[in-house]
């Protein structure tokens, strides 16, 4: 229930909320949204140090990169990635490493695109359960 109550605070916030798409939002504020996100949307603590990480470096890192700011493993570091992608919290771009291999580099979202991602994430997740609630009614 206590989720429930969040992700309608945050639609609620999501609705009420405009963002001046041609001014940045300074680091603070962004990590503060990066923490209502984690705390909505159920990211995990690697997942939220991720998102922190890419915030505070203001530049695209590598899983390589995230690994030593982090300290996890890299194979945690892409399990991750994968559901912070898959939310559409995080982009990526691919590069060629010093030793000529092909890796991704990730940085955040724009804020406003943080938001839509999340509102549409949280709109999912209400739809699944009105469907649940109407099978519990019949």
């Amino acid at each position: 229930m206590k989720n429930f109550f969040h992700t309608c605070v945050f639609i609620f916030y999501i609705n009420a909320t405009y963002i001046n798409t041609s001014t940045m939002v300074a680091e603070d504020t962004k990590l503060g949204l990066i923490v209502e996100l984690s705390e909505i949307l159920g990211i995990g603590a690697t997942g939220k140090k991720i998102l922190e990480a890419l915030v505070k470096s203001g530049e695209k890192l590598s899983v390589s990169e995230m690994a030593d700011i982090i300290k996890r493993s890299e194979r945690s570091i892409r399990e991750h990635i994968r559901h912070l992608t898959k939310l559409g919290l995080i982009g990526k771009e691919i590069f060629v490493t010093k030793n000529g291999r092909l890796a991704y580099r990730y940085s955040v979202l724009m804020e406003e695109d943080l938001i839509k991602s999340a509102r549409n994430e949280v709109l999912k997740r209400l739809r699944k359960l009105e469907q649940h609630a109407d099978k519990l009614t019949k």
